[in-house]
């Protein structure tokens, strides 16, 4: 048989690259299994007629596409695909397709070495912050800090001038532009401020973590993180600021360090977006390592294009 589904590795032990290789963690509904592809291997989830497939596991993404399409149509239907690199559908344009696509763009990280993270921590020596990591019983701490967070920079984003005279359309799409950039950020802010009943199903996922920066028993900022010894995703922080050391950047160093020490590989910072502060953000992550940006799609109801024409198409133009 061409194509086989048989049992997944362990969370814990599953050697991963990208978030959609453990959907499993956050999300255990539905059926899990590995697709054994001809060249390349994925996690598939089954759910009410879907099927949602991974990025590959492996680095080189060399399975047949179009094969592998009218397989997964076989046996869900609908096709989903997740986190697949923009470099390797575009390959494939003339004969892939969906109903709708989604591209991201994210940061991947090549972590220091354990020295490097302890040098940048000696600066960090007199200023009396201690970590650990946070439980159910930090819940309402968690959620104030972050709601003092999210409520600092709402009042910043609403204080931003807008453009003062209206002469002509490009004075108003100007406006119309500085807006919706406000209004991106509320609602960022708003959806980083969770209740009681998202971190504790947060926690209890397996290979969720959360952090804490304190001084003086004080939470003073924190980190979500999701991966294994493979692999490392930094999901979400906020932290209070202070004038002299940031925790953040402290709990981030420790953090990364902590990683390293177990040999983490691979960090991932996030996706990003064209919003205010963006650019600050991606200095601060060079503290941490080099950075990778990478586009990816995210592909719903993928189908083959399986006309004659699109395969001429695709042969022609093909590198």
């Amino acid at each position: 048989m061409v194509y086989e589904f048989t049992q997944l590795a362990p969370l814990a032990t599953r050697k991963i690259t990208h978030l959609s290789q453990i959907e499993d963690n956050r999300n255990p509904e539905g059926k899990y299994t590995l697709l054994v592809g001809q060249r390349n291997t994925f996690l598939v989830r089954s759910e009410h007629g879907y099927g949602t497939v991974s990025r590959p596991f492996e680095d080189n993404i060399t399975e047949p596409l179009e094969e592998l399409v009218d397989f997964l149509n076989t046996q869900f239907g609908q096709v989903i695909f997740r986190g697949f690199p923009k470099s390797i559908l575009d390959t494939h344009y003339f004969t892939i397709s969906a109903h709708q696509s989604n591209l991201n763009w994210r940061l991947y990280q090549k972590p220091l070495s354990v020295d490097e993270y302890e040098s940048r921590l000696k600066r960090f020596k007199k200023s009396g912050f201690e970590y650990r990591q946070l439980g159910v019983s930090d819940i309402p701490a968690l959620i104030e800090l972050t709601r003092t967070w999210a409520s600092i920079k709402k009042q910043l984003a609403l204080k931003a001038e807008l453009t003062q005279k209206i002469e002509n359309v490009r004075d108003i799409d100007s406006a119309v532009n500085q807006l919706n950039k406000i209004r991106h950020e509320i609602d960022w802010l708003d959806y980083m401020v969770k209740e009681t009943d998202v971190y504790e199903k947060q926690m209890n996922q397996p290979l969720t973590a959360f952090y804490g920066a304190f001084k003086d028993g004080e939470l003073l900022a924190y980190l979500q993180t999701t991966g294994n010894g493979s692999f490392q995703a930094f999901n979400s922080r906020s932290s209070k600021r202070m004038n002299n050391h940031s925790p953040q950047e402290f709990l981030d160093l420790v953090v990364a360090r902590d990683f390293a020490k177990r040999g983490v590989p691979l960090f991932d910072r996030g996706y990003l977006n064209i919003r205010s502060g963006m650019i600050g953000l991606i200095e601060y992550k060079k503290k941490f390592g080099p950075l990778d940006g990478r586009f990816e799609y995210d592909w719903t109801g993928v189908f083959h294009l399986a006309a004659p024409e699109n395969k001429y198409l695709k042969e022609l133009f093909a590198d």
